[in-house]
């Protein structure tokens, strides 16, 4: 044979999208390549409470991991490294402000609420254990 060639084609690529998209996890695609934008859109987007401008990619490589970050709100999107994803890519989108203090919301709820189920079983065993 003279010239032979071999063309390799993936069947599946998988990514992983982490943090405040809408539908974290997991994808499977389809083709061989893909975009940071077209895994946030089939992620379902990412969520009012996460940063656009500083979406993480890590990158498995052979010995080390490699990490990026990516501002999706800049006209430079498309000239970053991290625009066309690779197999086993993890894409973290970090909360905004707004996310974290959202997250520390629900936390100070909680822990009211938990108080108060104490509060209220300290006053019943008192009430019960009077009589």
């Amino acid at each position: 044979m003279q010239n032979p060639s071999v063309l390799v084609h993936l069947l599946n690529f998988k990514i992983t999208m982490l943090g405040k998209v809408s539908k974290p996890g997991p994808i499977t695609i389809p083709t061989e390549k893909i975009t940071i934008l077209e895994a946030i859109g089939l992620a379902g987007d990412i969520s009012d409470y996460g940063k656009k401008e500083e979406v993480i990619i890590l990158r498995p490589t052979d010995s080390t991991i490699e990490h990026g970050t990516i501002d999706l709100s800049s006209k430079k999107v498309f000239e970053s490294p991290y625009y066309f994803l690779r197999q086993n890519d993890v894409v973290l989108v970090n909360p905004n402000k707004y996310g974290a203090r959202l997250g520390e919301q629900v936390f100070n709820q909680r822990l009211g609420l938990a108080f108060s189920v104490i509060n209220m079983l300290i006053l019943l065993y008192g009430i019960f254990s009077a009589n």
